[in-house]
C-alpha cells in the first residue's frame, strides 16, 4: 500500500510536500517546497489542531463558559481565553 503525501495546511498544495524528520515527540514533519513551511499532521496537544478554533467559537455561541469549553476539548484555559480574544478582535 503507498502512502500519501499529506496535504500542506498553509498553502493546500500536496505535490510539494516531503518528509522533513520528526519532532521531539516522533510524530513526522512535513516541508512544503511550494511555501517554504514545515507542519505535522498531528499534534499531541490538542489546542494546535487547525479546526479547534471553531469548535471555541461554536461551543461560545451555544453559551458554553470557557472553563467548560477547556474541559470538554481538553486543552488549556488560557488557550481558550486567546482564541476567544482573538475571535472578538476579529469581528
Amino acid at each position: 500500500m503507498k502512502a500519501t503525501k499529506p496535504i500542506c495546511h498553509y498553502c493546500g498544495d500536496s505535490k510539494t510536500v516531503n518528509r522533513h524528520g520528526t519532532a521531539q515527540n516522533g510524530y513526522p514533519r512535513f516541508y512544503c517546497k511550494a511555501c517554504k513551511t514545515t507542519f505535522q499532521t498531528s499534534y499531541i496537544y490538542k489546542g494546535y489542531e487547525e479546526n479547534i478554533l471553531r469548535q471555541i467559537k461554536r461551543m461560545s455561541e451555544d453559551g458554553y463558559t470557557p472553563e467548560r469549553i477547556s474541559y470538554e476539548l481538553k486543552i488549556a484555559l488560557t488557550s481558550v481565553r486567546q482564541y476567544m480574544k482573538y475571535e472578538t478582535v476579529e469581528q
